[in-house]
């Protein structure tokens, strides 16, 4: 069994000198690209986080097999003050390709500090402020989870973004190579990235309410954050 070392995940700035965490790590080995029926209600809902966001845009796109990106959005939801959203999908998503789910910043967007030294001037627990930022965050569904009626929980995080980015990276896309992908960023992490939901670590309320592997995966959220706000030279390690 190989090991193999990834570089941690990188810092950018806003035009407001506020440091937010960006999620391309050398995962994103590559960048998604731009390019009728069913009549039951269809929807993907989960919790975004990094820590959480608040007011993001999340929006939903087919994902070709050669990783371009549809040019319709099939759905869009905004996140709420806890970070859920409940997006719906349109019927012009005919269920046959994978999903792409992007979370994007707009005017309103903020994201819960979750480091536990801070996030550059804001303390543990506060809102940073992400409009005029260029953040994202992404996650990749296989074809088959948004079925006629079906209900599907898919978080948005870090770890969601580093399996997308890695699935589109390498090419062929199709619903084995993004479970498969999927599969390799669940046993680093410890839980389900996709059906579990992170709560928010800076809320002692939150993290006493919540599932064991909810409360683990916000702790590897926020190791990151530490990681990254703090500049540690460590490496997440996964399996190859």
């Amino acid at each position: 069994m190989q090991i193999a070392e990834f570089e941690p995940v990188k810092l950018i700035k806003s035009s407001k000198n506020l440091l937010v965490l960006a999620v391309i790590s050398a995962l994103s080995f590559g960048c998604i690209n731009d390019d009728k029926n069913n009549k039951e209600e269809r929807s993907l809902s989960g919790s975004v986080a990094k820590g959480i966001v608040k007011n993001g845009t999340v929006t939903a796109y087919p994902l070709a097999s050669d990783g371009t990106r549809g040019k319709t959005a099939v759905g869009t939801a905004k996140t709420a003050d806890d970070g859920s959203y409940k997006l719906a999908l349109t019927d012009d998503y005919d269920g046959t390709s994978p999903l792409l789910l992007e979370l994007t910043a707009n005017s309103d967007t903020t994201m819960v500090c979750d480091a536990l030294s801070g996030c550059g001037d804001t303390p543990r627990g506060d809102d940073i402020p992400l409009a005029d930022t260029d953040f994202i965050l992404t996650a990749v569904i296989p074809s088959g989870r948004a079925k006629n009626g079906a209900k599907v929980d898919t978080a948005i995080t870090a770890f969601t973004s580093m399996a997308a980015n890695r699935v589109v990276s390498e090419g062929n896309i199709s619903d084995s190579s993004i479970r498969a992908t999927n599969s390799k960023i669940n046993e680093l992490v410890g839980v389900n990235i996709l059906s579990t939901n992170p709560v928010n670590i800076a809320s002692k309320d939150d993290l006493s309410k919540a599932a064991p592997d909810e409360q683990r995966y916000a702790i590897m959220l926020a190791a990151l954050a530490e990681q990254a706000f703090t500049g540690i030279e460590s490496r997440v390690i996964a399996l190859k």
